[in-house]
């Protein structure tokens, strides 16, 4: 499945080398190859090792640019920090 994520704020931190947002937000539509869908709180298990998450380039699994430093379930949705 190919997921087009419509993000809204972005943070980038030049001196940690790290970008952080809302990674997956609950009840908002998503745009996907196979369709719409949305995501309810509880859905999705967040990994206790949050490194096996990829961060890749245009979603293409030979081009990974950075690894999950940090993943958080929030009421919002699930955020992220990822290192670069």
């Amino acid at each position: 499945m190919h997921v087009t994520p419509h993000a809204g704020t972005v943070t980038a931190s030049a001196t940690a080398n790290t970008i952080s947002g809302l990674l997956l937000p609950y009840g908002e539509i998503g745009h996907t190859s196979v369709g719409p869908f949305t995501v309810s709180a509880g859905a999705v298990d967040v990994p206790a090792n949050p490194g096996s998450v990829h961060l890749n380039l245009q979603h293409d699994r030979a081009r990974p640019i950075g690894k999950a430093a940090r993943l958080i379930e929030t009421p919002r949705g699930i955020e992220a920090v990822f290192s670069l």
